[in-house]
């Protein structure tokens, strides 16, 4: 390998790295509000919560499709890069690990920006005639049942098979086997857990997001030293 080609595999592995770390850092600090929204009683446990803050806070689901494309995106920019890391390890089951995370955040950036579009068809909800009204709320609750029902769970086994396949492969290789155990349990926990509720999906994900990610970045330099040292 020339020294042009080792350069630009430690950018790549730098940028997965922090690809890893955004998308970690993004899902624990939603855990984070949507903790504080549920102590001050403000969770959207129903349609009519979600279209009511639709309508009073549209900033709130723009801002939320917005981070959506970004975190979806550095995902999938993420499972890429370990999958060309672990290439020497496994050639096949890594790339099947990107193929179910990429097609899952396609589904998860298109439901960001429904709820973005919401914003704009719900603004006419409060002078609305009663019967447009109640085409509203029924068009409010078939978005709600589909986000709570269908897209959170199928995101929760997408994502949870994703990490458990990567950890099956990150077992045989050089990251540390504290990151491939946590795999295990995150992607349990995820596929259980994610059938009743958001929760076990951000905070066990976003762990092994932030640990994987710091290793991935920390691998151009260890590369580095064990050339040096031989």
């Amino acid at each position: 390998m020339t020294a042009t080609e080792d350069a630009s595999w430690r950018s790549l592995y730098r940028m997965g790295g922090i690809a890893f770390l955004v998308a970690g850092t993004w899902y624990l600090i939603l855990t984070v509000l949507l903790l504080v929204v549920i102590a001050r009683s403000e969770y959207l446990d129903s349609s009519q919560a979600l279209m009511n803050q639709i309508i009073v806070t549209p900033v709130l689901p723009r801002l939320n499709a917005f981070m959506a494309v970004i975190v979806d995106m550095s995902q999938v920019t993420g499972f890429v890069v370990l999958m060309l890391a672990l290439r020497q390890v496994d050639r096949s089951w890594p790339v099947l690990a990107v193929v179910l995370i990429a097609f899952v955040m396609l589904f998860d950036m298109q439901d960001g920006l429904i709820e973005w579009a919401m914003t704009y068809s719900y603004a006419a909800y409060p002078t609305a005639s009663e019967v447009v009204q109640s085409a509203y709320e029924v068009q409010a609750e078939l978005i709600y049942q589909y986000i709570d029902k269908v897209a959170t769970p199928f995101m929760a086994l997408m994502v949870g098979l994703s990490v458990g396949i990567t950890s099956s492969v990150l077992r045989n290789s050089e990251f540390s086997r504290s990151t491939t155990y946590l795999g295990f349990v995150v992607a349990g926990v995820c596929i259980v857990g994610g059938l009743t509720t958001v929760f076990p999906l951000l905070l066990s994900v976003s762990i092994w997001y932030l640990a994987v990610g710091a290793q991935l970045f920390r691998r151009p330099r260890a590369i580095a030293y064990r050339q040096g040292a031989a």
